[in-house]
């Protein structure tokens, strides 16, 4: 039986297939990882901005701990968020988009920072 590998550590690293803003959930594709839509499943998050063709440090989301995303608008504080386009965490479900945290802070616009809670281990 030959000799296999796990990752223990809640981090694996895949190169971008574009851009990745710090924050954004991240998908797997078959070059490596690119920016989750709001329907496929995302494995994790980008931690700092990573340049397309460059090595990605994803923080999967069975990690445990907070984290920062970006909001595609509005978002209370203590309010489900869920999976949004680009990347990105929406204050409601669009296109069967499923609820992956509860927000920590508040936003008011699209691009805003906000620190949520993973309720999900794929998000």
């Amino acid at each position: 039986m030959a000799a296999s590998t796990y990752n223990n550590n809640g981090y694996i690293t895949r190169t971008a297939s574009q851009d990745l803003p710090a924050g954004s959930r991240v998908e797997l594709n078959s070059t490596g990882c690119e920016l989750a839509d709001a329907v496929n499943e995302a494995v994790g998050t980008v931690e700092q901005p990573i340049l397309s063709g460059q090595p990605a440090t994803i923080r999967l989301f069975n990690t445990p701990g907070t984290r920062f995303g970006i909001a595609s608008g509005a978002i209370s504080a203590r309010a489900s968020v869920f999976a949004g386009a680009s990347g990105k965490l929406s204050a409601s479900a669009t296109g069967g988009a499923s609820a992956v945290g509860i927000a920590l802070s508040a936003t008011s616009a699209d691009g805003d920072v906000l620190e949520y809670l993973p309720t999900s281990l794929i998000g």
